[in-house]
């Protein structure tokens, strides 16, 4: 909202007030004041000039030569100019010798061609007038200046140049200060000073020499056929009317407030909206025909040609005017160009209701037409407005365009509809006020706040002291309860002036969740190693989400993650795929239309980005929410998942630690499997790397992640053809559900005494089918020595053989045992007989060998 100071100087006394002082009070009351703008770029010197006589340059056939008069009886001077508009009895900015222009151009004597010019005469760009708001023909050549415009008169006051225009960036509540009037009554309230006049005495002023009213001649008809929508509609037939100009004083004001000025009829419309805060329309009478107003919803298949010239299929939703038959105006919006204010138009009807905000907003947005009519009515306008704007605008439009109201104001009412729009009385007590604010206040300084405001109020005495019965007028809307009320008090007192307290709460100790400490020391684990964390949209392509493992919703049912089977599509391994993945409506990239299932994706693009980048290697990780549906209607669960990336050449090292120009050989499926052990082992859970076939990974380098019958991820290589599609070479990856890690963690590490007792190792090797994975045997071996005469202390495995000699389909997997008893030695029978009871267990349940028995030994 733009605020001319000298408009806003009509409703208030502003004597003694800078404009940049009111707008640090405006600011500091709320109403914040983004700029004040002084019109005159830095115009000087610029008079009302009337040229008497215009020839043509002797040496120049593009230059005349105008004679011009400054002052009634005055001297005549010599101008040269190329303007092709310049003619004789028109009045002009005349730049007198001496005269200063924006830019800090000054005005000097200068020969063109023999001929010497004494001043210049302007165009609105020299002025540094604001050009795109002005009509086309002042656009090009000299500006031409009314007929009436005073000889001599300074152009700076007669354009009012002089004039200052405060910005205002108002919160979306504060409805009441889009109109000068709402400006100027905020403005009494905090210099406590009283304003000029009412709306209703400008409303009910005068003609001041229009023409005399009269109540006689045909009204229309008005009839509103949802009065949801339009609780009050009303309207007056203007007859008589002179299309023309408006006078410069108006052109002034609506240019100060960034509006075009079009004709004296609309400009008035403009000019009582941007005054009282209330839209206006004016449709031309003869061109409605009918003599009917009809105000209802559109119905499906009408269209409306807007006054922008576009042509409007409309709907059920919008809200229309119409003659009783074709719609001829998109309810406070836009007009139609079928009743368009044309130069012969001599009668019009002007409107000015209310009408309902949301509906407004929905049909502005949807045909992206935002009028600064829409705006108000959106945010609320004031119904005790709405005929006294419409009583000011037919006043105008006597003044300065030669109209007379033809019958008086017609319209609907509808009393049950603006039920919601009446004053509201709302509580509040002092004591309350003063415990929310941490104020001492007493009652007559709240009820002198409640003056200034011009709000309404009774005191009566309650239990803890005076209670405020505080009835709201209309205007303010955006006051309902007593947090409001209480707003506006501080406003008004100075926020400044409230002391500052510090709260008695209970206090409290700080600190992180469990969830948030076990995901930093995660991030904190893959630094260490090496990885920089990413942060990637949660917004992916289509296809990718369907490319990669996924995690099915993680509600509880165990076991029903990657490799899980059930229902719906699966890929290899009966891995679901992300068929399922919720799309976006209305996505704004076509890169970005379904919510991740999966980290993976991001990170193959951070990956991408890089390598294009020229950047040969890198480590990447990155925690963070994956969506999965829940069924229609339902809202998606949204899991933590960590996931992990590796692709290019490892950083060759030297021998203090630190990388060096140069690299080592490419990252495998063990540097995955490291970091993910590292994670296993910081929280204490035993998991088994399980081989697996999974949708876009490497069918012979992917194993699933499983603990406790549940699979908490994956680790492995992407699929070459995957790998192809991001330009990268063999990445590795892995994606774990913190979820599900946390479900099943351990209490962290105890530490105890040392062992009083020594252990004992022994080495087994075993000759056993490839296809049985290790993490198997490891387990057969715990069960078995789970109850035998040498407790079992460790397992590891420390070698693995399948080169020359080893059996066909078999390899070499070679454990070191380590038996221990904590109250005594063990003895060496004992021993022994765990590690037979260990040998023929593997044997049994794996078809296993020890290496240097049986048939095999020989081979070995």
């Amino acid at each position: 909202m733009r605020v001319s100071w000298s408009w806003l100087s009509d409703w208030i006394d502003l004597s003694g007030v800078t404009p940049e002082e009111l707008a640090e009070r405006l600011t500091a009351a709320g109403v914040a004041v983004e700029a004040v703008h002084r019109r005159n770029p830095g115009v000087a010197g610029v008079v009302v000039g009337r040229v008497v006589d215009v020839r043509p340059h002797p040496e120049a056939d593009r230059l005349k030569i105008a004679v011009v008069k400054a002052a009634a009886g005055g001297p005549t001077h010599v101008v040269v100019t190329g303007a092709p508009n310049v003619a004789v009895g028109g009045r002009y900015p005349y730049a007198t010798v001496g005269a200063r222009l924006p830019g800090g151009v000054e005005i000097r004597p200068q020969a063109f061609r023999g001929v010497t010019s004494e001043g210049m005469l302007c165009s609105a760009e020299e002025l540094g007038l604001e050009t795109h708001l002005l009509p086309p023909e002042a656009r090009e050549g000299i500006y031409r200046l009314p007929d009436e415009a005073p000889l001599g008169a300074d152009v700076v006051s007669l354009l009012g140049l002089d004039d200052v225009v405060l910005e205002l960036d108002l919160t979306p509540n504060r409805a009441d200060c889009l109109s000068i009037v709402g400006v100027a009554r905020e403005v009494a309230a905090l210099l406590d000073r009283p304003l000029r006049a009412t709306e209703v005495e400008r409303a009910t002023e005068p003609d001041e020499g229009g023409a005399p009213p009269s109540t006689t001649g045909e009204a229309f008809s008005v009839a509103v056929l949802d009065p949801a929508l339009a609780p009050l509609y009303l309207g007056q037939v203007v007859d008589g009317l002179s299309v023309r100009p408006s006078p410069l004083w108006l052109q002034n004001r609506l240019l100060a407030a960034g509006i075009r000025p079009i004709n004296a009829v609309v400009d008035v419309t403009n000019y009582v909206m941007l005054e009282y805060g209330q839209p206006l329309h004016a449709f031309d009478a003869d061109r409605v025909g009918t003599g009917r107003i009809v105000v209802r919803r559109a119905t499906a298949g009408e269209t409306l040609v807007t006054l922008d010239g576009r042509e409007r299929a409309l709907s059920p939703d919008d809200l229309v005017i119409t003659d009783g038959a074709r719609p001829i105006g998109l309810a406070g919006v836009m007009g139609g160009e079928n009743t368009e204010v044309v130069p012969s138009t001599r009668r019009v009807f002007l409107e000015s209701a209310l009408f309902d905000g949301t509906a407004i907003r929905r049909t502005a947005v949807r045909f992206d037409l935002r009028s600064e009519a829409s705006r108000r009515f959106e945010k609320g306008v004031d119904p005790e407005r709405v005929e006294l704007a419409l009583r000011r605008a037919t006043a105008l439009l006597g003044r300065l365009a030669g109209g007379r109201p033809v019958g008086g104001i017609v319209g609907v009412r509808d009393e049950a509809a603006l039920g919601r729009y009446r004053p509201r009385t709302v509580r509040l007590s002092l004591d309350r006020l003063n415990r929310r604010l941490g104020t001492a206040l007493d009652r007559a300084a709240v009820e002198d706040v409640f003056r200034r405001l011009q709000f309404s109020t009774a005191v009566e005495e309650g239990p803890a002291g005076p209670v405020f019965r505080v009835t709201v007028p209309t205007r303010r809307m955006d006051v309902a309860l007593q947090e409001d009320l209480i707003e506006e008090v501080a406003r008004l007192i100075g926020y400044d002036r409230i002391p500052s307290t510090v709260p008695l709460l209970p206090e409290t100790v700080g600190g992180r969740t469990s969830r948030r400490e076990a995901e930093r020391a995660i991030a904190r684990l893959l630094q260490g190693l090496g990885l920089s964390e990413a942060r990637t949209y949660v917004l992916v392509d289509g296809e990718a989400v369907r490319r990669f493992p996924i995690f099915d919703a993680e509600d509880g049912r165990e076991g029903d993650g990657v490799g899980a089977s059930g229902g719906g599509e699966t890929g290899a391994g009966g891995q679901r795929s992300g068929a399922e993945a919720l799309a976006v409506l209305q996505p704004m990239h076509e890169g970005r239309t379904h919510l991740r299932r999966s980290l993976l994706p991001g990170l193959l693009e951070v990956a991408a980005y890089n390598r294009r980048h020229q950047v040969e290697s890198g480590r990447f990780f990155e925690i963070g929410k994956v969506f999965h549906p829940r069924g229609s209607g339902a809202l998606p669960a949204e899991p933590v998942h960590v996931a992990a990336l590796w692709f290019g050449l490892r950083p060759k090292a030297v021998a203090s630690g630190s990388a060096v120009a140069g690299r080592g050989g490419a990252y495998d499926f063990y540097a995955a499997k490291g970091a993910v052990e590292a994670i296993l082992e910081r929280f204490g859970i035993a998991a088994r790397f399980v081989p697996a076939a999974l949708p876009g990974l490497h069918p012979g380098r992917t194993a699933r992640i499983e603990a406790d019958g549940a699979v908490l991820g994956w680790v492995g290589e992407l699929h070459p053809a995957a790998a192809k599609a991001y330009e990268l070479n063999r990445p590795v990856a892995f994606e774990l559900s913190l979820d599900r890690l946390l479900a099943r963690r351990r209490p962290a590490i105890a530490y105890g005494a040392p062992p009083r007792y020594p252990g004992v190792r022994r080495d087994v090797s075993f000759w056993i089918d490839r296809a049985v994975p290790h993490e198997a045997v490891l387990e057969t071996i715990r069960q078995a020595a789970a109850g035998g005469p040498a407790p079992l202390e460790g397992a590891a495995l420390f070698d693995v053989y399948e080169g020359p000699g080893a059996p066909e389909g078999r390899r070499s997997l070679a454990y070191a045992l380590v038996f221990r008893h904590p109250e005594r030695t063990l003895a060496e029978a004992d021993v022994d007989k765990s590690v037979r009871a260990i040998v023929a267990a593997v044997e049994a349940a794996h078809g296993a060998r020890l290496r240097g028995e049986g048939p095999e030994q020989g081979k070995a």
